[in-house]
């Protein structure tokens, strides 16, 4: 057996037998479930709505299902490269073709949680990574660092937490054009497809200032490729 075949041996009866934790970070899409929307003239995404089929019924004796409707950008998942500008013309831009080895890594958690629950507008900044590297190393190059801000565990108005000047939630702050080279794994700029992502595991981002802009469903590990992946090359802001 090869390596690469008893390693993956060894995690599928790690998982089996429990000694794997697998945890689910998605987020239940609902009718509940808050969607983006976006100012005037900008086209908006539909929210999520269902329509039964059949439930065990006349209509399908021995079947439960339904036909639903929702925008791709709601709720957990990633955005492939080439839903932004600045990806259009990348190679492997779409789900379809993006390498899933670029969906694998390390991880790390940087915990702001009592943080973001004093300060809806709590902002992560190069001295929370720096700190959290003095205490626990400097981060691996091309790791995942989830950004625990606990906010899905909000109801969905608390979640959008909307106000007359936008919504507030917890966020990063935008980085210079350049990367901040000491934390490159967590903001980098288009030219360095090296460093991974920061995941923000219950938000999204928040505009800076705030505008009328209302925020979506939790983002969680599936929605990384937001805007630092390796095969997201987008431009900081």
């Amino acid at each position: 057996m090869s390596v690469s075949a008893q390693a993956l041996s060894q995690i599928a009866a790690g998982i089996a037998s429990g000694d794997v934790k697998v945890v689910d970070l998605t987020q239940t899409l609902s009718e509940d479930t808050p969607t983006l929307v976006l100012p005037p003239p900008f086209g908006q995404c539909a929210p999520f709505s269902r329509q039964e089929i059949s439930r065990y019924d006349e209509r399908g004796v021995a079947w439960y299902w339904s036909n639903f409707t929702v925008g791709e950008h709601t709720g957990t998942h990633f955005d492939a490269p080439a839903h932004w500008v600045t990806g259009k013309d990348q190679p492997a831009g779409t789900v379809d073709v993006v390498p899933p080895s670029d969906l694998i890594a390390p991880a790390v958690v940087i915990d702001c949680s009592a943080e973001a629950a004093a300060d809806p507008d709590f902002l992560l900044e190069p001295a929370h990574i720096e700190a959290w590297e003095a205490v626990h190393g400097r981060i691996p190059p091309r790791s995942w660092v989830l950004f625990r801000t606990d906010w899905s565990k909000r109801d969905p108005e608390a979640y959008v937490n909307r106000r007359e000047d936008g919504a507030h939630t917890p966020d990063r702050r935008p980085p210079p054009s350049a990367c901040w080279s000491k934390s490159a794994t967590l903001w980098a700029s288009a030219s360095k497809p090296s460093a991974r992502t920061l995941v923000r595991l219950t938000c999204w981002s928040r505009p800076t200032p705030p505008t009328p802009f209302s925020t979506g469903p939790a983002a969680m590990v599936c929605s990384a490729y937001r805007t630092w992946t390796p095969c997201r090359l987008r431009a900081p802001w």
